[in-house]
């Protein structure tokens, strides 16, 4: 069954075989084709875009509208500059109410990208409020803080120390180096 294709297909993969393992993966999509099997093949011919885009083309017309396949696709846009075109397949899918951390922080680097700080910053915003255990947000928004010259970043930065048990992160002090560098207080940069 296709099940069984995929299962070796990922063993394979483990293995680091992966010319076979596309073959199972191929058979399972022929048995039945799957968003799961899609995405794997995807995954597979990661840094050659356009095989990638090719199967994914070949998955969207088996599932259009799929939420992962359709972000996925916002990815590889990215990834080749097709700025335009990734932001409206994200910001189709946040207008439809998706509340997919992944899908948010795809949306704000695309928003960043095309010059618009001040909205991929708010989605941040949004975004740490609603899971500030992140520590990839909480990191990602300190920097826009930092770089933006935003104080907002020195209760931020605190609460990042704080996490550090250890004192071992010097991530929060980079952070708050950039921030005063950029509102020209150098001697506590």
């Amino acid at each position: 069954t296709d099940s069984l294709y995929f299962k070796r297909a990922l063993a394979l993969i483990t293995n680091q075989q992966n010319e076979p393992a596309f073959l199972d993966l191929k058979k399972a999509w022929s048995i039945r084709p799957n968003v799961i099997y899609a995405l794997t093949i995807i995954d597979l011919f990661e840094g050659t875009p356009n095989a990638q885009f090719d199967y994914l083309r070949e998955a969207k017309e088996k599932f259009p509208n799929d939420y992962s396949l359709e972000i996925t696709e916002a990815s590889l846009l990215f990834k080749s500059d097709s700025i335009d075109s990734a932001l409206a397949l994200t910001t189709k899918w946040v207008n439809e109410g998706r509340t997919e951390a992944e899908l948010f922080l795809l949306h704000a680097s695309l928003l960043d990208k095309k010059g618009n700080q001040a909205e991929a910053l708010r989605i941040l915003e949004i975004l740490h409020s609603h899971i500030p255990q992140d520590h990839e947000i909480t990191e990602m928004l300190a920097l826009r803080y930092a770089e933006a010259g935003n104080a907002k970043i020195i209760p931020l930065c605190e609460r990042l120390q704080q996490l550090d048990s250890l004192g071992r992160d010097a991530t929060p002090h980079y952070y708050l180096g950039i921030y005063f560098g950029n509102i020209h207080r150098n001697n506590e940069a």
